[in-house]
């Protein structure tokens, strides 16, 4: 359905956003090796939102929270 939609790209673009906010879309392109255009694309996508959730869950998880949703 979706061209060129990697998954394991897109969450290493969320990893490392949420490991580095101040990041731009184009500095975040540059290091995963997409185009900036991708990243912006991804970011509007609800696969976005529904992978950074749960890598957040993940994470909240992995350090002994239940509720990561504040």
């Amino acid at each position: 359905l979706i061209k060129n939609f990697r998954l394991d790209l897109i969450r290493e673009a969320i990893k490392l956003l949420l490991d580095n906010p101040h990041l731009s879309n184009r500095e975040l392109a540059r290091q995963i090796g997409v185009s900036e255009p991708s990243i912006r694309y991804w970011k509007k996508h609800p696969i976005w939102t529904e992978e950074r959730q749960k890598l957040i869950n993940d994470r909240a998880e992995a350090i002994g929270l239940k509720d990561a949703q504040e």
